[in-house]
């Protein structure tokens, strides 16, 4: 049934075409306002980042799109290869209504891709200390909190892959089956 549910959502690798519907949802204010770089990206900037990225070793950013259309973002970033973890983000169009759930369906996908990777043991998030909402809503997915960051003013989370393979069947079937 679960595959039922996300069976019009995809995540899939970023390319050249995505950037300017990418730039568009990550300048979006709400969006901006929750992130630890709150400026206004340029398309020159973007582009950079896009290049210096598609040639690191570590590429792991997602478009995240609904009946093909781009919704949505997930990455993973500043990988670890010692320890094995990586960052994680997402952001979805602001514009979207909030009660379809895109922003929790996008977690999932990420989650489940980002873990499927045999280089990944855990994962690590940041929240921005005002954004106590969604640091809950991580720590009810299975995170767990490891400290707070002074210097840029975000809360760290963790989640090992053991974690999100034990809560991941529970997330299925409390948020998105049982409310269908």
């Amino acid at each position: 049934m679960a595959i039922k549910y996300f069976q019009n959502y995809k995540l899939r690798k970023i390319n050249k075409n995505d950037l300017k519907k990418l730039l568009i949802l990550r300048n979006q204010y709400k969006i901006r306002k929750s992130m630890i770089n709150k400026k206004k990206i340029s398309y020159n900037e973007h582009y950079n980042w896009y290049l210096n990225l598609s040639n690191s070793n570590f590429f792991h950013n997602y478009s995240f799109t609904y009946k093909k259309k781009i919704i949505g973002s997930g990455y993973a970033s500043n990988y670890d290869r010692k320890k094995k973890f990586c960052y994680w983000g997402i952001y979805r169009d602001m514009k979207l209504p909030s009660n379809k759930k895109y922003g929790s369906i996008l977690l999932y996908l990420l989650l489940e891709k980002l873990f499927s990777l045999k280089e990944i043991k855990y994962l690590r998030c940041q929240v921005i200390k005002k954004n106590i909402w969604v640091k809950n809503w991580y720590l009810r997915w299975g995170h767990k909190y490891l400290y707070f960051d002074k210097k840029n003013k975000c809360h760290i989370l963790k989640i090992t892959r053991a974690d999100w393979n034990t809560k991941k069947k529970n997330i299925l079937v409390n948020s998105f089956i049982k409310n269908k």
